[in-house]
C-alpha cells in the first residue's frame, strides 16, 4: 500500500534533480502561468519553491481568473502554463495532465450549528445564506442538482473568489459549497452531505507545439511528478 507513494516520491525528487541539472546556470528563468480562481495558490506553492531551488532567478507572472478565462489566456499565447478545473476542453491544440480529483464539501464556520449535525443533505441550505461561487467550473453542474432536488435558497451571497468565500464563511454570513482543497483555516469546518454528488478534475495545461521556456516545461514536470495526496492531506490536517 506504500509503494506508490513512495515511487511518487521519488519521481518527485528526480524531477528536482533533472531540472538543477538543466537549468542550474542559467540567469534568468521567467516563466508566465494562469491559474483558475477555484485552485489555492497554497497548492502550487511548494511546486515555485521546488522550480526556484533548481531554476535560480525564476521569474514568474502569475494570471489568475476562471477557468475558462485562463485557457483563452492560453491560447493567446499570454500564458504558458494553466492550472484549472475547466471542463470546456475542446480544443485539439490543448494538451493537458491530470494533477488530482477531489471531491466537495459544505463549508460553514466552525460555531456553526451545521458543524454539529450529522447525516446533513442538500436541503438543509434553503433555511441559510448560501455564499455563490459563479466563476467555479462547477457552478453550473451544482445549480442544476439543486433545481433537480427542488432546492430553493431563500438568499445568495454572490462573490468573485474563493478568499472572499472563506473569509465571509468564516465570518458567519453564509455558508458555500466549496472544493475540499479550498479549505485551509481552522474557523471553518468541513461538513459532508450525502446527496452532494459533485467532483472536479484538476489539470495542468499547454498548447501542443508550441515552444515554452526552460521554466515553464520545468513547472509543468514538477507539477506532473508532485505527490499530490500528501500535499492535500497536509492542508487539510
Amino acid at each position: 500500500s506504500m509503494l506508490p507513494i513512495l515511487q511518487q516520491c521519488f519521481r518527485s525528487s528526480l524531477a528536482a534533480e533533472e531540472l538543477a541539472g538543466k537549468y542550474g546556470s542559467t540567469e534568468s528563468t521567467p516563466v508566465r502561468i494562469g491559474v483558475s480562481q477555484t485552485v489555492s495558490p497554497d497548492l502550487l506553492a511548494p511546486i515555485f519553491s521546488e522550480l526556484e531551488r533548481a531554476c535560480p532567478g525564476l521569474e514568474l507572472k502569475f494570471l489568475r481568473g476562471s477557468g475558462d478565462e485562463i485557457l483563452e489566456e492560453l491560447r493567446s499565447g499570454n500564458i504558458e502554463v494553466a492550472v484549472t478545473a475547466s471542463t470546456n476542453l475542446d480544443w485539439e491544440r490543448l494538451d493537458g495532465w491530470v494533477l488530482f480529483e477531489e471531491g466537495f464539501a459544505l463549508i460553514v464556520s466552525h460555531d456553526h450549528k451545521l458543524a454539529r449535525q450529522s447525516d446533513l443533505t442538500l436541503a438543509a441550505l434553503a433555511s441559510e445564506p448560501f455564499l455563490s461561487r459563479p466563476y467555479c467550473e462547477n457552478s453550473d453542474q451544482l445549480a442544476a442538482m439543486l433545481q433537480s432536488l427542488g432546492i430553493a435558497i431563500r438568499l445568495q451571497h454572490s462573490l468573485s473568489n474563493d478568499e472572499d468565500s472563506l473569509a465571509l464563511i468564516e465570518s458567519g454570513l453564509g455558508v458555500g459549497i466549496l472544493p475540499k482543497s479550498a479549505v485551509r483555516s481552522s474557523a471553518v469546518s468541513t461538513c459532508d452531505v450525502s446527496d452532494l454528488d459533485i467532483s472536479r478534475t484538476v489539470n495542468v495545461h499547454a498548447v501542443a507545439g508550441r515552444q515554452r521556456s526552460s521554466a515553464a516545461s520545468g513547472l509543468i514536470q514538477l507539477l506532473r511528478a508532485a505527490d499530490w495526496p500528501t500535499i492535500n492531506e497536509s492542508r487539510a490536517n
